[in-house]
């Protein structure tokens, strides 16, 4: 349970057999009657505690261990639980040792944090086991535990606010965005294929001859005025008509996540089976009607405050990040390398997946994880570090989310989901209940943050 090693546990030894035979003469050393914790160490987020456990307390654990034998143990002659303690005391010296050795250590463990106030991080380490029957039990412990906190002033931090008036331009060119959106692709009047154009194409690749795997498809899209993970294919392409055929070389870099591809050179087979257009939407009232507004100027409008609401959000969050820099700049200290640690695995598998949804194999996700590693631990020390300033602010201001207001959060989203995913809705929040409650949490945080900043406008462009 404490995660003491095999060498450290060798000093749990059985009694001493003087005891074992039932001498009755007990001698016990001078000043230990009393429980002592020493603390021989203190750095900033670990201590290295010393623990004296009784004699007394040691004497007691071992006969109370034999008791709890006695009431369970299976001995032959006897019914189970029956037999009699001396019986219990000659056949089951070591099992009740080591019963009574592990329970003082969990109890002294438990005693001795509570007196020295440390709130470990983590599961404390016991070293240096060393106890005998009417001896005190001796044992070093290492505790990681969070760092003593004194912020600096965090309610007039100097930030500097964005603003912006939404103009006309903007609108137009949202607008223009949503005509595009809502376009169709209908077959060219030209079959020679150009930047404009939307084409689709059968494929199939090789290396030498040798088709290549997953490197075959039918009825592909591409975009031929989009960036593409393969620009030598389309700019291949380019000037192709319908129904032709041509064979594409395409040089990989050698540093490429695909091991079967980096360094190499794939012959693609392309057939353009069709080429495509965008046909914009009418820019009039009967579009409007067509996403949901009343006319042209009542979409136009709608257009303008989401702009709004869009701009506000983002400079809400920049003077957050703002915020953020700030704390961390002024309030530099250690924090638990277990913290960090966990941190950054959670860091490293969100990497992993992504770069894995991208084309890298397992195989060469191996070959960088420990530099990616190495790359993500400041990060991971950063986002550690900021959650102890946050979590330190909210106690000061004694900031919490009572149940009434998650309550009322969670209903006002049911409330606003459609009606056939409302129960499911509610499960799923009730289920993240206390993950929400955090979320809250830090929003209040950062508005009691925001509202007592020294805060700068600044007009944009």
């Amino acid at each position: 349970m404490f995660g003491w090693g095999k060498k450290e546990k060798t000093a749990v030894k059985e009694p001493d057999q003087k005891e074992k035979k039932g001498e009755k003469t007990i001698q016990i050393e001078k000043d230990t009657k009393a429980f002592k914790v020493k603390v021989t160490s203190r750095q900033p987020c670990q201590v290295l505690l010393h623990v004296q456990v009784p004699v007394t307390d040691v004497n007691k654990a071992n006969e109370t261990a034999f008791l709890d034998i006695q009431s369970k143990a299976k001995v032959s002659g006897f019914r189970p639980g029956k037999a009699p303690l001396e019986v219990i005391k000659k056949n089951y010296v070591g099992t009740a040792w080591e019963q009574a050795v592990n329970a003082l250590l969990r109890e002294s463990v438990v005693k001795a944090l509570e007196q020295e106030k440390i709130d470990p991080i983590t599961t404390p380490i016991i070293e240096k086991i060393d106890c005998d029957l009417n001896k005190p039990l001796h044992f070093d412990m290492k505790v990681e535990c969070a760092p003593d906190i004194r912020l600096k002033e965090y309610k007039k931090i100097s930030l500097k606010k964005k603003t912006k008036t939404i103009s006309e331009e903007d609108v137009n060119k949202k607008f223009d965005e949503l005509r595009e959106s809502h376009a169709k692709l209908i077959v060219s009047k030209d079959d020679i294929v150009a930047n404009h154009h939307f084409i689709v194409v059968d494929y199939e690749g090789s290396i030498d001859g040798a088709p290549l795997k997953m490197g075959k498809a039918e009825n592909q899209l591409i975009d031929m005025s989009a960036s593409q993970s393969i620009p030598e294919l389309t700019e291949g392409l380019r000037g192709a008509k319908t129904g032709e055929t041509k064979e594409i070389p395409v040089t990989f870099p050698k540093d490429h996540p695909n091991k079967e591809l980096s360094g190499k050179t794939v012959s693609f087979r392309v057939t353009v089976s069709s080429v495509k257009e965008k046909e914009l939407p009418q820019a009039d009232d009967e579009f409007a009607k067509d996403v949901g507004c009343e006319n042209m100027a009542d979409l136009k409008d709608k257009i303008r405050n989401n702009l709004q609401i869009e701009f506000d959000r983002s400079v809400k969050q920049d003077m957050q990040n703002q915020v953020i820099s700030d704390l961390l700049e002024k309030n530099t200290f250690d924090v638990p390398v277990s913290l960090v640690n966990e941190r950054r695995e959670f860091l490293n598998h969100q990497l992993k997946h992504y770069l894995m949804q991208h084309g890298a194999t397992e195989e060469s996700w191996k070959e960088s994880e420990e530099k990616m590693s190495d790359k993500n631990k400041p990060e991971a020390e950063r986002q550690v570090r900021l959650s102890y300033i946050l979590s330190k602010i909210a106690d000061e201001e004694k900031l919490v989310v009572e149940d009434m207001e998650l309550d009322e959060m969670i209903r006002e989203s049911v409330e606003s989901a459609e009606s056939g995913r409302r129960d499911e809705m509610k499960k799923m929040l009730n289920e993240r209940r206390e993950h929400l409650r955090a979320q809250m949490k830090e929003e209040k945080i950062f508005n009691l943050l925001l509202d007592n900043a020294k805060t700068t406008e600044v007009k944009e462009g």
